[in-house]
């Protein structure tokens, strides 16, 4: 897979959340009603791998270490930060101390070596390519694991900010196996009491979670609402507490009602479009040789980019609210590279590209679509950009 030369993508995401009258939230309600756009895949943090449902995880699954909201790292079941030696091939990780899985068994050493192995050697794994340095997993003592790798690796504690750093309790893994994804068990404020597939999942506050004082709600309720404008009327009519993703068309009507509380943030996600280059019997297998001028002339890839317009693309589909961007980096990142410019929209350019790669009649391809009103629109937009540069586009929801 690779993504189309200096990008395509629209290097970050403005997530919007809407927060219902959350003056009164905490003081009034017990229950918390969130609404997602997407309904989760499994919730086992070794096979997960969509977005939204890292949404639910934040309430359920706590990792190693976390992020705030200035990207620096921190501990969050770790007691410090993780200590490099052996010219960074061993990492030291010191863990919190009386610290309870939500089924009451102790989160020590053993567990966190029990998780790390589990997301590295279990079949289907989503967690294994981010371990692949890793060799061992040894305990020191119950409060003390050490990770040896075979190469130094800095995006080791990154990969323990996310699913490869939630612990999850051996005894419930052992007991359900490849199950584990439909009674998870964790640490976390809240642990998981019901889940109906395209429904809802229901959270209730956990007697185990080492920081009480943290958890406001007895219940959180996602609410599984794809349509935008149902999530919408159902924020309106007062059903849900916070809405997950307004549509950015919303957001500014929204604000002027006065009855919404609409945070915006820059986020690290981007969205983009990525092409198979050589991945033709999987992902794990030898590169292969596709056929198609799109995987194989870097001059038709190049003709893409330059057929769509970002700026026109983010004011039609996003109202203006997305920053355009030709990197998968974020400005708010420390490596964002300033310098770097975003290509203009250069139809003539991109035909002649075309025909200089055999192409002068035009080409067609698919494009797979995530399948929501946004989505389509945004393939509706570069599907007529790029015709007039010679692409008929077929995009596959």
């Amino acid at each position: 897979m690779s993504w189309i030369p200096r990008g395509l993508g629209f290097a970050l995401r403005m997530s919007v959340v809407l927060l219902v009258l959350a003056s009164t939230v905490h003081a009034q309600k017990k229950t918390l009603v969130v609404s997602l756009n997407q309904d989760p895949d499994i919730l086992d943090p070794t096979l997960s791998r969509t977005y939204v449902g890292r949404i639910v995880y934040a309430s359920m699954c706590e990792k190693l270490y976390e992020i705030d909201e200035n990207l620096n790292v921190f501990p969050q079941l770790a007691a410090e930060m993780p200590r490099f030696t052996d010219g960074g091939k061993t990492v030291t990780v010191k863990l919190r101390s009386g610290v309870k899985f939500n089924d009451g068994t102790p989160m020590d050493a053993k567990a966190v070596k029990f998780s790390l192995d589990r997301h590295r050697t279990m079949k289907g794994s989503n967690r294994r390519t981010e371990l692949t340095q890793v060799t061992e997993v040894e305990v020191v003592d119950p409060l003390t694991v050490r990770i040896r790798l075979s190469a130094p690796f800095s995006p080791i504690v990154g990969a323990l900010t996310d699913r490869s750093g939630m612990p999850v309790s051996p005894a419930q893994a052992e007991k359900l196996g490849e199950k584990f994804g439909t009674a998870p068990v964790c640490v976390g404020p809240w642990s998981l009491t019901e889940r109906i597939p395209q429904d809802r999942i229901v959270l209730e506050r956990s007697s185990h979670y080492f920081d009480q004082s943290q958890t406001h709600f007895d219940k959180i309720v996602f609410r599984i609402i794809p349509d935008d404008n149902v999530r919408l009327a159902n924020l309106r009519s007062g059903d849900l507490d916070v809405m997950q993703r307004v549509a950015p068309t919303d957001a500014a009507t929204l604000r002027k009602e006065g009855k919404f509380v609409v945070s915006g943030a820059t986020g690290m996600g981007y969205d983009g479009i990525t092409i198979n280059i050589h991945n033709k019997t999987g992902k794990h297998a030898p590169r292969g040789d596709l056929g198609t001028p799109l995987a194989n002339d870097p001059r038709v890839r190049e003709a893409l980019e330059l057929a769509i317009d970002r700026s026109a693309l983010n004011q039609v589909a996003w109202d203006g609210q997305y920053t355009p961007g030709c990197t998968p980096l974020a400005p708010v990142s420390p490596y964002y590279d300033k310098s770097k410019k975003c290509s203009t929209r250069d139809a003539a350019r991109a035909k002649k590209l075309l025909a200089d790669a055999g192409l002068a009649g035009g080409y067609s391809l698919e494009m797979m679509i995530v399948n929501n009103p946004q989505q389509r629109r945004v393939g509706e937009v570069i599907q007529g950009m790029a015709r007039e540069a010679g692409f008929n586009i077929s995009p596959c929801w």
